[in-house]
């Protein structure tokens, strides 16, 4: 059943390409302390030409729903889940999400603890480079350039990289799949 829900959607995309593909994240994994359990979605994802990936998934408590993003290898950093640098990530912007290296950027709105007034600002990993008063078209981090956001793309349900590789995420009734394909060479 995977492989014929994949067939489809890249059939529909206009891809002839062979893939080999690999499952990357699936119900029952864990990741830096986090299990995923089948009522996990995948709301946003990102893959850099090295094929590292970022994810920003959701799931439910006993309370309220919390969302969270993540690398194949670490928590970046989550929705509510405290205070760090005196500042609360209150919501990620999902078509926000880049991955460089092992660095993780994004647009979140955020509270400081000096101030109740909720921002929106540029984050790179857990640290706020640039606020909603700044205004840049990129930041300079580390000596990656960072953008603000990217121009906007059609809807695809997959991202490519430069190398070909797509990364899929599958949400389904019970559970989800995070796929990564890379071209069969000849």
């Amino acid at each position: 059943m995977k492989s014929l829900i994949i067939f489809s959607i890249l059939a529909c995309s206009g891809f002839a390409q062979r893939y080999d593909f690999t499952t990357l994240v699936q119900p029952g994994d864990s990741i830096d302390g986090h299990t995923f359990t089948s009522d996990t979605r995948i709301e946003a994802v990102a893959l850099n030409d090295d094929g590292e990936i970022a994810f920003l998934a959701r799931w439910s408590n006993p309370l309220f729903a919390e969302r969270a993003l993540f690398t194949a290898k670490r928590l970046v950093t989550g929705e509510q889940f405290g205070e760090h640098d005196c500042r609360t990530i209150l919501f990620i912007l999902p078509d926000s999400i880049t991955i460089r290296g092992d660095h993780v950027a994004y647009r979140a709105w955020y509270e400081s603890c000096d101030s109740p007034t909720r921002k929106i600002g540029l984050f790179l990993d857990d640290h706020l480079m640039t606020n909603g008063n700044d205004s840049p078209l990129a930041a300079l981090t580390n000596n990656f350039i960072i953008p603000l956001y990217d121009p906007p793309k059609p809807p695809s349900p997959f991202v490519r990289n430069s190398k070909g590789q797509i990364l899929i995420p599958v949400n389904l009734e019970r559970g989800f799949l995070l796929l990564l394909g890379t071209p069969v060479t000849h």
